[in-house]
């Protein structure tokens, strides 16, 4: 049985010698989308000389065969969208692995110009795949976040989670936000000193923390740090809930993973963050203060008098509310609304057990940041646009 095995073997080598468009054992896909009709009865002996049907599965199409020759002989050609769905299953691991009856002729002239032509459909193929991927991840991402703000207003209510996520946002966060809001605050007030003195403007530098503090380097500042603390905090929390399978178990004791564990968070980033930033700018304008008084030599008198002009000059609102102060105000609320979304985003969408969770933190982090800093701007020319 074994020498007649053998036999079958050489006979179908030497065939597949004598079709060079079968040659190169790494790109065969290629070669077969291209000639799937011509080749299907080498294919069909391949298939049945294999062991336990492994080539038969790795190495070939002859499921596909039939239905492909069968569009070929009534249109006289095969079309685009059967030769894409007939090179997606070969990706998918039918053509993947090297053919053991083959011969490597890659750089043979038969194979030359067609093959490129082909290399350049697949390439633009991966870069239109890439891109629909992308797409649908924008797509989950706004249908988790309207999810949740739907969530915020139906029943049950998990109180006792939002109060222990705004303990975990808020106030284990606070350290870190008042020490890089107050030395942020005197590195403003300790810069602008130099470059006003050079005018006999000293007096103004309260107006300038002020207004740099409150309006972008107070609610940016904060976020971003919330961001690498809480954010990466969620993703990891979450991601490890979904590779030990417990936000499954969720789902089968009735239970909206959503709800349980994503509008929690995001509700204790609403409130928490806008908190954050008041103290974070407060905080900032009193190192300023710092500065002016001991380094530059400002009364402290005078400083606060120049913060208040600062406030009241960029008017209010219902004739009580600074416009400064909504401004300042209005980021930090969709910045945590950012960092929240974003990092149960990535927890719940976790695979590959505790590597994936390494990964689900970094980008949780890596993407917040980036979208705190490209809405601020947008933020900032609508605000400007209302405000002034």
């Amino acid at each position: 049985m074994r020498a007649e095995r053998d036999h079958i073997l050489r006979d179908v080598r030497s065939a597949a010698e004598r079709h060079p468009l079968l040659a190169h054992p790494h790109d065969r896909h290629w070669c077969l989308w291209r000639n799937a009709i011509d080749i299907a009865a080498q294919i069909d002996v391949e298939h049945r000389v294999a062991d336990h049907g492994y080539f038969s599965s790795r190495c070939g199409i002859e499921e596909r065969r039939q239905p492909v020759a069968r569009e070929k002989r009534l249109h006289g050609r095969v079309s685009y969208g059967t030769r894409s769905t007939l090179t997606r299953l070969m990706r998918s691991g039918l053509g993947h692995a090297p053919c053991p009856f083959t011969t490597p002729v890659w750089n043979s002239p038969a194979t030359g110009s067609p093959s490129r032509g082909l290399r350049l459909a697949g390439f633009f193929e991966s870069i239109n795949d890439g891109a629909k991927m992308r797409v649908l991840a924008v797509q989950e991402y706004f249908g988790l976040a309207a999810k949740a703000v739907r969530f915020m207003f139906a029943r049950p209510f998990y109180l006792g989670d939002v109060v222990q996520q705004m303990d975990a946002i808020g106030v284990e966060s606070l350290g870190i936000v008042l020490l890089t809001g107050f030395f942020t605050g005197m590195v403003l007030a300790l810069q602008t000193s130099v470059q006003m003195a050079q005018f006999g403007a000293t007096m103004y530098i309260g107006r300038l923390v002020t207004a740099s503090m409150v309006r972008e380097l107070g609610p940016v500042l904060a976020a971003i740090l919330v961001a690498g603390r809480v954010g990466s905090g969620i993703a990891a929390q979450i991601g490890s809930m979904r590779v030990t399978e417990q936000i499954d178990a969720l789902n089968t004791l009735g239970v909206d993973p959503i709800k349980k564990l994503v509008t929690p968070r995001l509700i204790a980033a609403l409130i928490m963050m806008p908190v954050l930033t008041i103290l974070s700018d407060t905080v900032g304008i009193g190192g300023g203060n710092v500065i002016a008084t001991a380094y530059v030599g400002i009364p402290t008198g005078l400083y606060w008098r120049t913060v208040w002009e600062q406030i009241a000059s960029g008017g209010f609102i219902l004739h009580y509310i600074p416009a400064d102060f909504v401004q300042g105000l209005t980021k930090p609320f969709v910045f945590g609304g950012i960092i929240a979304i974003t990092g149960c985003y990535f927890g719940i969408n976790t695979k590959g057990g505790t590597e994936g969770v390494g990964n689900a933190t970094t980008r949780t982090v890596v993407v917040a940041s980036v979208m705190i800093l490209v809405v601020d701007y947008f933020l900032t020319q609508v605000l400007l646009f209302l405000f002034g």
